[in-house]
């Protein structure tokens, strides 16, 4: 399944010289934990809560490409689900700007994977339930 079915798509994004005390308030109100860092359009760095938490003091005087990961690793939209998790575990970040063009079109974090995982899951045990069913009935048919 490619990134771009389980992505978060509507990427809220900050410039490179927004203060850390607007990038949290930013990400607080919107209840996420990572946010890219763009520059005209494209693609410059990752910001993370982590990032922001460890510059606490300073938030009010310290710019986001102070604190964020500059050349930040993406996938394509292309790139499936599978392989962006295995990149993701490989690298040990719970985050991914999903990235056409040099511009984000999406990031894919950690719990977007964990929500397609129970997806999937839910989907085995509903087949593994009509399976069950249509035992039954066979059975139940072969038997009267």
């Amino acid at each position: 399944m490619e990134t771009t079915k389980r992505m978060t798509s509507k990427v809220i994004s900050v410039g490179p010289h927004e203060k850390l005390s607007q990038v949290r308030a930013l990400m607080n109100s919107g209840n996420f934990r990572h946010v890219p860092v763009v520059e005209e359009g494209k693609l410059i760095g990752i910001l993370s809560d982590r990032d922001i938490r460890s510059h606490a003091g300073h938030l009010e005087s310290t710019c986001a490409c102070a604190a964020m990961t500059a050349d930040p690793v993406s996938v394509d939209p292309t790139t499936t689900v599978e392989e962006a998790a295995r990149l993701m575990l490989r690298l040990k970040i719970s985050a991914v700007p999903v990235v056409e063009d040099g511009q984000p079109v999406g990031i894919l974090t950690t719990s977007d994977i964990l929500r397609a995982f129970l997806e999937v899951q839910r989907s085995e045990e509903m087949t593994q339930l009509m399976r069950q069913a249509v035992a039954l009935w066979t059975y139940e048919d072969n038997n009267r």
